[in-house]
């Protein structure tokens, strides 16, 4: 049984929308292109940093139990996989 069955249609679609993006500011205004991919990087980051907070708390609000804090990790690992 896959853990999450659709992720290589997920990450096909990703590709593809980024190279397309990247293809659509080739020929805009250096600023706009500037502005624009600032804010992307803006997203991600806030993005990356708002799961990286919610792996943390999830960690330390369980932190009695110890199967608890293997059992999230063992299943992010899978997602990651």
């Amino acid at each position: 049984m896959k853990w999450f069955p659709r992720r290589e249609r997920i990450m096909r679609w990703l590709a593809a929308c980024t190279t397309g993006g990247l293809f659509v500011l080739d020929g805009c205004d250096d600023q706009i292109a500037a502005t624009v991919l600032s804010g992307a990087q803006a997203a991600a980051d806030g993005l990356a940093t708002t799961f990286i907070d919610a792996l943390f708390i999830k960690l330390t609000s369980d932190l009695e139990t110890t199967a608890s804090i293997h059992r999230t990790i063992e299943e992010l690992g899978r997602m990651l996989a």
